[in-house]
This record gives C-alpha cells, sequence and structure tokens, in this order.
C-alpha cells in the first residue's frame, strides 16, 4: 500500500483513453487497496478527493437508474469503491480526544 500505486490506479482510471474491459479490474484493485486503510504508512496517506468527481458521477447514475430494482454489474462495483471511498475518509478523518485533560487534541486515526 503506496500513494504512488493508489495515484497510478486513479489517473489510470480517469483517464479517457483506459481500455473498457481494463476499467472493473482496476476498480478492483483501487477498492482493495482503499478496504484496508491501516496498511498504508501513516506519513504517506492516499489523496481520496481525487475519487470524488467519480464518485458524484456513479451517485448521478444510480439516481437515474431508479427503473430497475437492480443495478448493473460495472455500477454496483464503482458503488463499492465510493463507499470504500467514504469509509477510508472516515478513516483518515483526524480524531479529537474530548476528555477535560486533552479538549481539543487532535489525534491521527491510525492510533485510535
Amino acid at each position: 500500500h503506496n500513494t504512488s500505486m493508489y495515484n497510478a490506479l486513479v489517473r489510470y482510471l480517469r483517464t479517457k483513453g483506459t481500455p473498457t474491459h481494463m476499467k472493473p479490474k482496476v476498480v478492483s484493485l483501487l477498492t482493495q487497496l482503499l478496504v484496508t486503510p491501516t496498511m498504508f504508512p501513516t506519513d504517506d496517506k492516499p489523496d481520496l478527493k481525487a475519487l470524488e468527481g467519480i464518485e458524484r458521477a456513479v451517485m448521478s447514475q444510480c439516481s437515474k437508474s431508479t427503473s430497475s430494482l437492480f443495478l448493473p454489474q460495472r455500477l454496483l462495483q464503482l458503488v463499492q469503491l465510493v463507499m470504500t471511498r467514504r469509509a477510508a475518509v472516515r478513516f483518515f478523518k483526524p480524531k479529537t480526544v474530548t476528555s477535560e485533560a486533552t479538549k481539543g487534541v487532535h489525534v491521527s486515526a491510525a492510533l485510535v
């Protein structure tokens, strides 16, 4: 797990010329990276904002798919990536300790 690999996969996914048959594999690899955010070194956090545009597009497509009970497989895989990204955002978000002795002190999520 490192940001270089993450960034390369995000760039590849966002590139217009990416072969369609490769995108599901890239989405799967990104999801696998983000499902265990603890594997990233504490000083090498991925830029999760890089997937915000993809998240907006996926959620927009989901809201348009109201006519069917089930989402297409590729869209479902992207929804899984979006949900995993959201969980990683929560993981990397600094935690605030609320005890009186440490009021307002930020603690790294990796330590919590």
